[in-house]
């Protein structure tokens, strides 16, 4: 078995092991309301698992240069460590709209929640007071924990970028975002035509967008 197999088996039976992810914590956005997972229950529940297997996160940050489009913008990385101290997989997640030292700590926080749900192919569920916390929680499919490995939607086969689209629209869906606003998001946010065009972490943050505009 190759080195990316075995940590993607590891991963997902470390996932497999986990309680429920409930998204218990409402926030506050563009005059609605969401719920959300808080980044001290993903580490909580996660914690137990890393220990075991002496595995580590950690995260750095740098900044993009700039062109004549976009500023200068900064980047989250996120890395998963291995027991020797080699990563085991990374992502990059692009941090949009800061202004202030507040407004980047902020998104920092929510690009770390983000960028770690996406190394793991974490799926939260909208919190139900218990009634389905004995069923079998719906694994991520495994398109996207494809693209935690990889930089760019285009290192997708011509299937996998299909059915990521076809993801992207059904999360979409659940969070009441048309095809139409998500379109304009990934042209307004990230100056792209298609997800095609867009990297790893322009998908997590445009997941991470259209939970956000959930009301």
């Amino acid at each position: 078995m190759s080195e990316a197999k075995e940590v993607g088996r590891q991963i997902a039976e470390l996932v497999a092991a986990l309680p429920p992810l409930r998204k218990d914590t409402e926030g506050q956005a563009r005059g609605g309301t969401y719920k959300y997972i808080t980044l001290d229950q993903i580490m909580a529940k996660l914690r137990p698992g890393l220990t075991e297997r002496g595995w580590s996160i950690g995260h750095d940050m740098k900044w993009t240069d700039a062109s004549d489009s976009m500023p200068p913008t900064p980047v989250l990385l996120t890395a998963l460590f291995g027991t020797d101290g080699a990563p085991l997989r990374s992502c990059a997640c692009p941090m949009l709209g800061g202004g202030d030292m507040q407004k980047l700590g902020s998104a920092i926080t929510y690009a770390r929640r983000y960028s770690i749900a996406m190394l793991f192919g974490l799926v939260a569920d909208e919190d139900d007071d218990g009634a389905k916390a004995s069923e079998p929680e719906t694994p991520q499919a495994s398109v996207i924990d494809q693209l935690t490995m990889l930089r760019r939607v285009s290192e997708l086969t011509d299937d996998q970028q299909v059915e990521l689209k076809r993801e992207v629209m059904a999360f979409g869906k659940r969070h009441g975002a048309t095809g139409k606003l998500i379109g304009e998001l990934i042209t307004e946010l990230f100056e792209r035509s298609t997800l095609a065009e867009m990297t790893s972490g322009e998908v997590a943050q445009l997941m991470n967008e259209i939970e956000s505009r959930a009301s």
